[in-house]
């Protein structure tokens, strides 16, 4: 099985959706502690509060993909790999088992393959709606904290959170979401000097299987998605990211 480890630096890429460049990860993921405040201070101003504020964005309405999906999961038109956690199942033959997640994706995505180098281990994807112009990254997690051929065990919340750090997500607020009945952590990062901010929806598994996951679904957007069209688009976005997420989790 793949590792995904890999994803580590993956965020260094997204920053050239809607013609930004690519800068380097660290970076990208934060913005200094004199940066945020007035950020967050011209996001606070905005003549409507709830145009970007991540409770807005964190509740957007879920985008039901496919409301007829096929009954053989496999069927459907993309997977992911599930994390394996330092294990290595063999099926009957003595071959090595691979977990995946099977997902459908709304017509307005599309692959996006500069910024990723195997679709199964970590995809990223354009988002487009009208003028409006997103990217979406997505990948799975180990979701214990060493191989439980090691004696490992599920995180506990305090190492999930070491865990989405040192894969660079540090947010500069955070909340929680409902997803039909399942609670996601929801995190939000500033790029002030991309004009940019990111969006991530995370939820561990804790089964106890080999299989279990930290699922994990970002979205990039502009900080100018002002106006009824722009934060329509965005919601809607956000909410066809939260079926994809849905879709790939265990339920």
């Amino acid at each position: 099985m793949k590792k995904i480890l890999l994803l580590i630096g993956l965020s260094s890429l997204i920053l050239s959706a809607c013609g930004k460049a690519n800068t380097d990860s660290s970076s990208s993921s934060s913005t200094s502690t004199s940066e945020l405040p007035s950020a967050l201070s011209a996001l606070e101003e905005k003549k409507d509060p709830t145009v970007e504020t991540l409770h807005y964005l964190a509740n957007a309405e879920r985008q039901v993909i496919n409301p007829t999906p096929p009954a053989d999961e496999s069927q459907k038109g993309h997977k992911i790999y599930a994390a394996n956690n330092g294990v290595a199942e063999t099926n009957e033959a003595g071959e090595i088992k691979e977990n995946f997640r099977y997902y459908d994706l709304p017509a307005n995505w599309t692959l996006n393959t500069e910024n990723t180098e195997d679709e199964t281990v970590a995809a990223v994807y354009d988002v487009t709606d009208g003028l409006s112009r997103f990217m979406v990254q997505l990948y799975n997690l180990n979701a214990f904290n060493k191989s439980p051929l090691e004696e490992g065990r599920n995180m506990t919340s305090e190492e999930l959170e070491v865990r989405m750090t040192e894969t660079n997500h540090v947010f500069s607020e955070k909340t929680t979401a409902t997803i039909e009945g399942q609670e996601w952590q929801v995190g939000q990062a500033l790029m002030v000097e991309q004009k940019m901010a990111r969006i991530t929806f995370y939820r561990m598994e804790s089964t106890g299987a080999y299989d279990d996951s930290v699922v994990v679904g970002s979205i990039y957007y502009p900080l100018d998605s002002e106006g009824d069209l722009k934060r329509e688009s965005l919601s809607t976005a956000i909410g066809q990211l939260k079926d994809v997420l849905y879709q790939i989790s265990k339920k």
